[in-house]
């Protein structure tokens, strides 16, 4: 009798993002193309590319995005009658985004960075909206997303710029969303911004579909997915560990994010492994919602986290559960405040970033879109200033969910992420951290059903509970010898032969 043929499993492999040199792109003419110029962030570059493109045959209009920071009643930004004209007919399939500011290294990460992407990403949303309105009905165009960082992928010789990675995550998104349209970063470097908007307009109109190139002031770039070494098992002694800080007398952990998914499975299984006195404290941040969606969703429900209070109190680990929006920051401050009149001292924060809602850019409602990207921009800074200088080890994980349809909030809030952990990490170097990006998890709860099982149809994408923890305890353990920004993906398997184990090409941002 012939042996029944070999099922097909999940290997998992560590990859980090890494720049590489690339060709540029052929662009067609711009004669005769309607371009939305919109201007950012106070500057001459966009001037000097609405007019490089005028001379390239394009018809450019100009847009100063300070025109979309009011607010109406209902919560949503005004749209100018620029904005409007997107969805006309004869309105304009394309926008050139200039966002010149961020990145000088200069000043050290802060809240500010956040306020500011947020701010950014709240105009982008309104206007790309229209935009993307103005492809469904009347046919694609593309999106060019300006930085001026001086560096690939959002970073620079100072330092990784935080805002030029919630651009890319959010390109990335786009164009999963729009796979017609082309969606590019473009990194116009600190030179002198008259060459840098020549060389944008002379390179041509990048075709339909195209996702794959960046351009900087070193020349065009991709993004290779590299493996990484990794064992499931052993501890880098000079890493902490994700709840060593129990065993300290005054140490607290911060949890956001709740106890589900990757953050809770983790928790639990660091938690069965610790031993003898634990006078350390853990703090479960449940975050209370933004008050509309309160209003329309689970006024009852109760906290997700009391679900696993009983699980770590069971392990002897003294354990808080307070409620509270991230966000806020008058909160946070108070928070720090009250650890601090208890003797206690913040020494690692988890960030868990969770999944928001499958909405297309064109479904979401704004102050959905903004809380989805809030809570992981504005809730990471607000978790660092609560923790102040007492901080040794900061870990985030992104959401499971980012790289699928729908995400364009997630995505650019968790490339903004990956980028600030970067540069805390840069800037201080007694801290440990460290920014893990997860494929979509198999477990109890997710409202990612239908994704998943499309996902399933093409791969084994899944990644279950148990080897969820134990791979964030094994990147934990070695993080210090590991990239700040580090991505779990599943590698096919037949029997025991590894199948496409080689270093993974993607566009510009990586993607799935």
């Amino acid at each position: 009798m012939a042996e029944p043929a070999p099922v097909p499993t999940s290997h998992f492999r560590l990859f980090t993002p890494t720049a590489v040199p690339a060709e540029p792109w052929a662009g067609a003419p711009w004669t005769g193309v309607s371009v939305l110029v919109a201007e950012a962030a106070a500057g001459p570059l966009a001037g000097e590319l609405a007019r490089e493109l005028a001379l390239a045959g394009a018809r450019v209009q100009a847009l100063d995005v300070v025109e979309l920071t009011g607010r109406r009643t209902d919560g949503t930004a005004p749209v100018p009658r620029q904005a409007r004209a997107l969805t006309e007919p004869a309105g304009p399939r394309w926008l050139v985004w200039v966002s010149a500011h961020g990145g000088t290294g200069q000043a050290p990460l802060s809240s500010a960075d956040g306020a500011r992407t947020l701010a950014e990403l709240a105009c982008l949303r309104a206007l790309v909206k229209e935009l993307a309105e103005g492809w469904e009905r009347h046919g694609p165009g593309g999106l060019l997303l300006v930085t001026a960082a001086d560096g690939r992928s959002g970073g620079s010789r100072a330092g990784p710029d935080p805002a030029g990675g919630a651009l890319a995550g959010f390109a990335r998104a786009l164009g999963d969303e729009y796979p017609s349209v082309a969606t590019l970063l473009v990194d116009a470097g600190r030179g002198p911004h008259l060459s840098a908007a020549r060389r944008i307009a002379l390179m041509g109109r990048p075709s339909s579909g195209q996702h794959a190139l960046g351009l900087s002031a070193g020349g065009c770039w991709t993004t290779r997915l590299t493996a990484l070494p990794l064992t499931d098992h052993g501890q880098d002694a000079s890493t902490p560990g994700l709840l060593d800080a129990l065993r300290e007398p005054g140490a607290a952990i911060l949890v956001s994010g709740g106890t589900t998914g990757i953050v809770g499975d983790a928790l639990g299984a660091a938690a069965e492994r610790l031993s003898g006195p634990l006078p350390g404290k853990l703090v479960l941040l449940e975050r209370a919602p933004h008050v509309p969606e309160r209003r329309r969703h689970h006024p009852s429900r109760p906290p997700a986290a009391r679900s696993a209070l009983p699980r770590l109190r069971g392990t002897g680990v003294t354990v808080d559960h307070e409620v509270i929006d991230i966000c806020d920051v008058r909160a946070m401050r108070a928070l720090g405040e009250w650890l601090g009149l208890l003797g206690l001292t913040v020494r690692t924060v988890l960030h868990g970033t969770g999944s928001g809602h499958p909405f297309k850019l064109t479904e979401k409602p704004a102050d959905a879109w903004e809380n989805t990207a809030a809570a992981r921009i504005a809730g990471f800074h607000n978790l660092l200033d609560a923790a102040g200088d007492g901080l040794r080890l900061a870990v985030v994980h992104g959401s499971a969910s980012a790289g699928l349809p729908g995400r364009t909030d997630s995505a650019s809030g968790d490339e903004y992420l990956a980028t600030a952990v970067a540069r805390l990490r840069a800037e201080r170097r007694d801290v440990t951290a460290q920014c893990v990006a997860w494929p979509v998890r198999d477990h109890t709860g997710t409202d990612e059903l239908p994704y998943t099982q499309r996902l399933e149809s093409t791969g084994p994408w899944n990644l279950d509970p148990d080897q969820g923890a134990r791979w964030a305890t094994a990147i934990t353990a070695q993080a210090r010898t590991l990239p700040a920004h580090v991505v779990l993906l599943p590698v096919p398997l037949t029997g025991q032969a590894a199948v496409g184990c080689a270093p993974v090409e993607r566009g510009v941002p990586w993607t799935r």
